[in-house]
């Protein structure tokens, strides 16, 4: 977590994808919005 709020403090964008992660415990413990899936290839802007 350090490093994507380091990262938010230089306005940077931080998108986080975790296959196994429990995406309402990780919003609920981290106030993390994990991604559902990756986007796909050449769609990521």
């Amino acid at each position: 977590m350090d490093i994507i709020d380091a990262l938010r403090e230089y306005s940077i964008r931080v998108d986080v994808h975790d296959p196994w992660v429990d995406r309402a415990e990780a919003r609920h413990e981290y106030r993390l919005d994990c991604l559902a899936a990756l986007p796909d290839h050449g769609t990521y802007p």
